[in-house]
């Protein structure tokens, strides 16, 4: 009872949220990709440049938003024929100026943070195309609470580009499994492959491999 009202004082405060029966600090979770292009930048390439390497000539393919899908648009080859979905404009000013790339923009509300668009409109141009493959991203993984992300407006993107995709692929870095934040979006058994790099636990790996999942460890 103590700690239950211990709890109490701390969200009426607004001090801590409680997700799901977890009690999270509320302390200032805000992404900016421009702080995030500079942390891990070399496990981010790694990804990025295997994430590329999964995409064939006429594909259609939805980038998320983030600086690892940042990187994969920049580690798209040359001379492919392409049809990208972009759903940040990072991933779309990256590839803007490729002949060979048809790109198509959700549009919206623009937020500086994430550098994404927001809006119905947007959601619905993803639920009227379908894509081969989705490469999305996430700022925490956990096997029991699921895959999240910073901002409240960003889950019903990911989650019509989950619905819109025949392969999903998670791309991330190992430092953000065992992480939540408080927007869930899908649960880790919704990929059909997760891209991360060597620093993965051996456990987590093989909970993975374990539930079907195709892990690639750069």
């Amino acid at each position: 009872m103590t700690v239950r009202r211990d709890m109490e004082v701390l969200i009426e405060k607004g001090s801590a949220r409680v997700y799901h029966g977890v009690a999270i600090l509320s302390k200032p979770q805000n992404y900016l990709v421009a702080e995030a292009e500079s942390l891990r930048t070399e496990e981010k390439l790694r990804i990025a440049k295997a994430a590329a390497a999964l995409v064939s000539p006429g594909e259609t393919i939805i980038l998320d938003a983030g600086s690892t899908a940042s990187m994969t648009a920049r580690e798209l080859p040359r001379g492919m024929p392409l049809t990208v979905i972009c759903l940040s404009l990072d991933t779309f000013l990256n590839l803007r100026g490729n002949p060979d790339v048809k790109l198509l923009l959700i549009g919206g509300i623009y937020h500086e943070s994430s550098r994404v668009f927001e809006s119905p409109e947007g959601i619905a141009l993803l639920n009227r195309h379908r894509a081969t493959k989705a490469f999305l991203s996430t700022s925490g993984c956990r096997e029991d609470l699921g895959v999240t992300c910073s901002n409240q407006f960003e889950i019903g993107i990911k989650k019509a580009a989950i619905h819109s995709s025949v392969e999903k692929i998670l791309i991330t870095d190992s430092s953000k499994f065992g992480k939540i934040n408080t927007c869930f979006f899908a649960d880790i058994k919704d990929f059909d492959t997760v891209i991360t790099d060597s620093g993965l636990s051996e456990s987590v790996t093989r909970s993975l491999r374990g539930q079907k999942i195709q892990v690639q460890l750069v």
